[in-house]
């Protein structure tokens, strides 16, 4: 049972930090995009440098947050493999000790 709840903690490790990184290369494509075409997407030129400006700093900002995310998402995965694994691990001592709770037969006080 261990070793399920950690391989299931390693994939749902592997989708998360593939999710951030999609979420990162999204976030940078779409920052290229913006300041590339900021002259056709605005009318006037000064506009125009401001949104190829707000589009490197969302890329900036936006990156740090998704590493910020990943990390306490990570965090969380970790500390649920953890509790899981120790419940898991309280759960099936407590149902061995029941068998015990006599004492055998031809035991002596």
């Amino acid at each position: 049972m261990q070793r399920a709840i950690w391989i299931i903690a390693a994939v749902a490790f592997f989708a998360w930090s593939v999710l951030a990184w999609l979420g990162n290369a999204m976030l940078g494509w779409l920052a290229e995009f913006v300041a590339g075409n900021a002259g056709q997407l605005t009318v006037g030129d000064e506009l125009a440098g401001w949104l190829s400006w707000a589009a490197a700093l969302a890329d900036s900002a936006g990156g740090a947050l998704i590493v910020i995310i990943w990390l306490l998402g990570s965090v969380t995965i970790a500390v649920a493999a953890v509790v899981i694994s120790r419940l898991a691990q309280w759960h099936s001592g407590s149902q061995r000790s029941h068998a015990y709770k006599t004492l055998p037969p031809g035991w002596r006080r």
